[in-house]
């Protein structure tokens, strides 16, 4: 098996190394298009290679996409608990014997596509700290059935292998209204300004702050910004919640105002490109999204600690998912414009 063109071996639930699944030529993936946007699938090659003195014996061989949604907790009193909800399930017969009898297969190699129901969620996998878990999670499964005997009491062969699904997004535009995030007091006066609600999931979220010091004995002391991530199973109360990636600036980092003696003004960043291990372990931020079965969202916190004054607080919900850009979508329509349409 050539696991340069194919899945590694841990994305296989069932795996065999005389019958596996590639990616297309120059891909490194089973997803196509940017779903969402325009038609999306998932595609490759289902591969059979057996020994000529041990050949695979079989009947017929299907082909299955589907997906799923997938809670787990643990109730009160300790017992384990679970719930589905399907996504999506495809199916196609790829080979059968010309007989009832099982016919020998040693070389074969079966290209395939599904196509992926456009509302179809992204791939997640969320291991959460009170033992509720949540997951959506697509499948592409190869069943070999054989004919029931002494050696095989199951009269199946399954290969399965996960695909990981993404859904995209086009560039989003400053808000034409932003929310404007303002705290005033006798003392001093600060604003908070995010021009738009949806990020990246790869980018960077640039917050600007602005000051206006009225009691000169007021001072900044120190500015934290924070992306943080929640989950929620819908048939519970409990929430985790999990710190993604933050940023810390003392107060005399803080810039003044060009000709102006009481106002100051500073940009903080948070590359969600360094997102930082949280309790399962792994450095994974989530697309926000809500299922029938669980929710996750963002918020931006900002904590301003002030010297002889109250200490400052805003926080603000945001979306983050996958954007393309217009020139990205516009070369794919263009390369794929006969076989989408």
């Amino acid at each position: 098996m050539d696991e340069s063109i194919g899945p590694k071996k841990g994305k296989y639930l069932y795996h065999s190394s005389k019958a596996y699944f590639t990616y297309e030529l120059n891909r490194n993936k089973f997803q196509k298009g940017y779903l969402g946007l325009n038609p999306s699938e998932v595609s490759g090659i289902f591969h059979i290679r057996y020994p000529e003195n041990k050949p695979l014996k079989a009947t017929k061989i299907e082909l299955y996409f589907f997906g799923m949604v997938q809670t787990q907790w643990s109730d009160y009193n300790g017992y384990y608990c679970s719930n589905n909800k399907e996504i999506c399930k495809k199916m196609k017969c790829i080979w059968e014997a010309n007989s009832r009898n099982e016919e020998n297969i040693t070389s074969l190699d079966f290209p395939f596509k599904f196509t992926i129901p456009n509302e179809s969620p992204p791939s997640i996998n969320y291991i959460g700290k009170y033992k509720a878990n949540g997951s959506i999670y697509y499948i592409i499964n190869a069943t070999i059935y054989r004919k029931r005997s002494k050696i095989f009491e199951n009269s199946e062969k399954i290969v399965e292998v996960k695909a990981d699904i993404q859904q995209w997004q086009l560039p989003v535009c400053p808000d034409y209204n932003p929310d404007l995030l303002i705290k005033k007091t006798d003392s001093f006066k600060c604003q908070v300004l995010l021009d738009k609600s949806t990020f990246d999931i790869k980018g960077i979220i640039n917050i600007p702050i602005n000051f206006q010091i009225i009691n000169q004995d007021v001072i900044v002391k120190k500015i934290n910004v924070k992306l943080m991530e929640y989950f929620q199973l819908n048939n519970l109360s409990s929430v985790d919640k999990g710190c993604l990636v933050k940023q810390s600036v003392n107060g005399n980092e803080v810039l003044s105002v060009p000709n102006s003696e009481n106002e100051f003004s500073i940009v903080m960043s948070l590359d969600l490109s360094k997102v930082k291990k949280l309790w399962n372990n792994k450095a994974v931020i989530n697309c926000s999204c809500i299922t029938e079965l669980f929710e996750v969202w963002h918020k931006v916190k900002i904590e301003i600690l002030m010297g002889k004054a109250n200490n400052v607080k805003f926080k603000k919900l945001v979306k983050l998912c996958n954007i393309v850009s217009d020139d990205a979508l516009e070369e794919y329509m263009m390369n794929n414009f006969e076989r989408i349409y």
